[in-house]
């Protein structure tokens, strides 16, 4: 089909003038729409949709009404009590808007903003005069527009949190998670001390491997047992006797790592009583919470330890005294030398034997014996 050009001079049709009018609003609707669309922010949406409601006809944009967040901003001019009013008749309109009543103001609509969620809002336009067809429909064509971009504007907003939120999640699991493993680390490698026996040196050792920082045992006195690092002091410093037991009980009141000048420390038990001191040397404050796993277990470890070094002397003496009390008693000769073996003690040499008496009844055996 061909168009016939128009004759030079010829009078155009009142109806093509209107048809181009309303096409060539219909494409700065459609350009508006585009705008709308990239810029993604409410406020520019609806100061877009403010501006050009004045182009598109006679109307004046007076506000827009959201039902989650009421009156937008930057969308009208209305004072309170006229929102108050309106507010009481959009709850009697339905979803596609209606006329409503503004005071001060001839003729006045709103339309409804829509997205694919349903109507969310309204767009109130007034007017001196009831706007032409046209010109209403193309303001019912800029709130349609106005409530797809503002919801595609809520959209992304939500999807920006969301990606937000799960960033901040990934990282606090992988910090949890390297959290675990070094603390793992931390549980395996003193786990392997306590296993293989490797004493009070062992445990300073792995203490220093794990930290960094050099690690010193000493006993409850101040009496250094073992130590792990560099720059090992030749002539170790002790504490007068009343600033060690404060140091102590502060510690133990403490429940955890704490620190004195340029240490960390914390005290090995075993049933409420102390039996060492382990110190991590950190002039700079710098030990980390990892360090202070690493010093606690350290701690726990060697109590395990000592504890276990002081039951097999316990039983190692009372072996000893076992075997004396066989011998005065005239055991066989197989069960002595059994106990004497067990002991690594040669009992085939000669010997002499002193018998101890104490002045008082109530003398304690153990030490008599010693």
């Amino acid at each position: 089909m061909l168009l016939m050009p128009e004759r030079s001079g010829a009078r155009s049709d009142p109806s093509d003038v209107a048809l181009r009018d309303q096409l060539s609003c219909l494409q700065a609707l459609l350009v508006l729409s585009m705008q709308m669309t990239e810029g993604g922010d409410e406020g520019r949406i609806l100061l877009l949709a403010a501006s050009s409601v004045s182009s598109l006809g006679s109307g004046r944009l007076r506000g827009v009404y959201l039902f989650e967040e009421e009156w937008a901003a930057n969308s009208g001019a209305l004072d309170s009590a006229g929102r108050t009013q309106l507010e009481a008749q959009f709850a009697v309109l339905n979803q596609a808007g209606g006329p409503v009543a503004v005071p001060g103001e001839r003729w006045s609509w709103a339309f409804p903003l829509r997205s694919v969620e349903g109507n969310f809002g309204y767009m109130v336009v007034s007017a001196d005069a009831e706007p032409n067809p046209a010109e209403q429909f193309r303001l019912r064509v800029l709130a349609q527009q106005t409530g797809i971009a503002l919801a595609n504007a809520r959209l992304h907003a939500r999807e920006r949190t969301s990606s937000q939120e799960l960033r901040a999640a990934n990282a606090e699991l992988a910090s949890t998670v390297a959290v675990l493993r070094r603390s793992t680390a931390i549980h395996d490698r003193l786990t392997q001390v306590a296993v293989s026996g490797e004493g009070q040196d062992g445990v300073a050792q792995a203490v220093h491997e794990l930290t960094g920082y050099p690690v010193a045992i000493e006993d409850r006195h101040g009496n250094l047992r073992a130590w792990a690092g560099p720059e090992r002091p030749t002539r170790y410093p002790k504490q007068a006797a009343p600033q060690r037991e404060a140091v102590i009980h502060r510690a133990l009141e403490a429940g955890q790592a704490l620190r004195v000048g340029d240490r960390l420390l914390t005290v090995a038990c075993s049933r409420n009583e102390v039996l060492a001191v382990l110190c991590l040397i950190d002039p700079g404050g710098e030990c980390g919470e990892q360090g202070q796993v690493a010093l606690e277990h350290g701690a726990t470890v060697l109590a395990m330890e000592l504890a276990r070094l002081r039951s097999l002397a316990e039983a190692e003496l009372r072996l000893r005294r076992d075997l004396v009390h066989e011998l005065l008693a005239g055991a066989d000769e197989a069960s002595a030398l059994g106990h004497a073996q067990a002991l690594g003690y040669d009992l085939e040499r000669p010997h002499r034997v002193v018998v101890v008496e104490a002045l008082t009844k109530r003398a304690d055996t153990d030490r008599v014996l010693q």
